[in-house]
């Protein structure tokens, strides 16, 4: 490899060494103030990968569920403990999500859906970043300040 020298600045070929405790490109006559060591290329390579961005797929139950639940329920002229027997829960859990004291799991949101008909769950899209490298090149200020407000949240 050919270059500028980090440690005195001089155009030479370089090696790649330990100077105290950062790996440096130097030249043949800096190398005395540290080590020459091997870079494996698969290090090198891995450092220049970008970050990976997932998509997260979020489930969520809707803010309006104890009045869609009653709503639907009323509106097929079923009582409490009748809807309670049909999707074999408990009349005091039926009371509960109505009165909104309880929020139903994903589980019983779907069995409520499918048996009144509604619609309880949303799915929202998350865009999460894997990992944040900040010698990546490729970093910009959004991804610093989504990383900032996924933190606070």
């Amino acid at each position: 490899m050919f270059g500028d020298c980090d440690l005195c600045g001089k155009k030479t070929e370089l090696v790649e060494g330990v100077v105290e405790g950062s790996i440096l490109k130097v030249c043949n006559n800096c190398i005395q103030f540290g080590e020459a060591v091997e870079i494996k290329k698969s290090v090198l390579e891995e450092k220049s990968k970008p970050e990976k961005i997932k998509e997260e797929i979020i489930e969520e139950i809707v803010r309006d569920y104890s009045t869609r639940i009653k709503g639907a329920r009323e509106s097929m002229n079923l009582l409490q403990k009748d809807l309670a027997m049909e999707i074999a829960e408990k009349e005091s859990v039926i009371h509960n999500l109505e009165s909104g004291h309880l929020e139903p799991s994903l589980d019983l949101a779907k069995k409520l859906e499918g048996f009144l008909n509604i619609k309880l769950i949303v799915i929202n899209k998350n865009e999460k970043v894997d990992k944040i490298d900040f010698h990546n090149a490729s970093l910009t200020i959004g991804d610093l300040l989504k990383l900032n407000k996924d933190k606070h949240e």
